[in-house]
């Protein structure tokens, strides 16, 4: 499926959209809230701020794709590859990175409030100027060195 047709499909109100091929695609800006993508690859996608709120990403590939800006809140990333993914000031209020592969990710004044951290592995993340406050990151695999500037309450 091409951009244009998955753009077409939401519109007319589908939003299951599951194991897409979506490697390298220019989704800026968009807004595809409510849908399910899981399983879908993504790697290299430009996703920056775009509107993914409420969205299930569950078991997608999003190796390298920038996310800057993007809003995932509420959204299920539970066992997503986000290796080498730039989150800079992404919206992640709320949501669900459990079992997630955030190693070498960028999430750089991202607002992680509430948000789910279980087992997911943080290792060599850039979290300067982040928002941690009542994240749960009970067995998260967390970086070597944290920067003073995380904001946990």
């Amino acid at each position: 499926m091409n951009i244009k047709e998955l753009l077409s499909r939401y519109a007319a109100g589908q939003r299951d959209f599951r194991n897409l091929n979506l490697i390298a695609a220019n989704l800026r800006n968009m807004n595809l809230s409510g849908s399910d993508l899981s399983g879908s690859d993504l790697r290299g996608a430009n996703l920056t701020n775009t509107n993914l709120s409420n969205t299930n990403l569950a078991n997608a590939s999003l190796q390298g794709a920038n996310l800057t800006e993007v809003n995932l809140a509420k959204a299920n990333l539970s066992d997503v590859d986000l290796s080498n993914a730039n989150l800079s000031h992404a919206n992640l209020i709320k949501t669900n990175l459990s079992h997630t592969n955030l190693t070498k990710a960028t999430l750089q004044g991202a607002n992680l409030t509430e948000v789910n951290l279980t087992q997911a592995n943080l290792s060599e993340v850039d979290l300067s100027n982040t928002n941690l406050s009542h994240a749960n990151l009970h067995e998260a695999i967390m970086p070597e060195k944290t920067n003073s500037d995380l904001l946990f309450q």
